[in-house]
């Protein structure tokens, strides 16, 4: 790996001074890795230039919110919102949806900003707890930067997000492939 200083962000919502880096993938011998995600991007990029083409994005991120979950034995549940009842889903693009998580969603939005993030929607899916983040159109090769930096976790002891350490004591946490179930950081 070889780190990327161009993505060097701080990550606003630790509490002792923290930063996060993306690598680029290079085999032993020093080539690109031809399959890693960002090479791929790169070699589109590439094709995109030399026929004078600017390519414009606007990366989503979709994912779903969750109870923590310490024991893989259990299935996943959706989280308590502030109204104290739990998610049933059926409830696409509804505002009071986005309400019950009112303290999360700032959080995502002011964390966001402070990575340089910035997102254009914020909405509710179909799912339970199913939430999907627009980020504002532009350049591929400064949002790859920016959208696979950000991660915004909550400083709140209500809810956290995405990427979130599962060591934190939070009551929802947002998964986006699979519960992390591991109590050390």
């Amino acid at each position: 790996f070889r780190p990327d200083y161009a993505t060097l962000t701080s990550v606003p919502w630790e509490t002792d001074p923290t930063a996060q880096l993306i690598h680029d993938a290079y085999t032993r011998e020093g080539a690109p890795v031809e399959t890693a995600p960002r090479n791929v991007l790169k070699r589109i990029l590439k094709l995109y230039d030399e026929k004078g083409w600017e390519p414009v994005v606007a990366p989503e991120i979709e994912f779903y919110l969750v109870k923590p979950n310490a024991d893989p034995d259990y299935p996943l549940e959706p989280p308590t919102g502030r109204s104290g009842r739990p998610e049933v889903g059926r409830q696409s693009y509804s505002i009071s949806a986005l309400n019950e998580f009112d303290d999360l969603i700032d959080d995502i939005y002011d964390l966001s900003e402070q990575q340089g993030l910035e997102i254009d929607t914020l909405i509710h899916e179909e799912g339970a707890a199913q939430m999907e983040i627009n980020i504002r159109h532009g350049n591929p090769s400064n949002l790859r930067t920016r959208s696979s930096c950000s991660s915004a976790r909550s400083a709140r002891p209500r809810c956290g997000t995405i990427c979130m350490p599962p060591s934190c004591p939070s009551r929802c946490r947002i998964s986006p492939v699979r519960p992390c179930t591991s109590t050390s950081r």
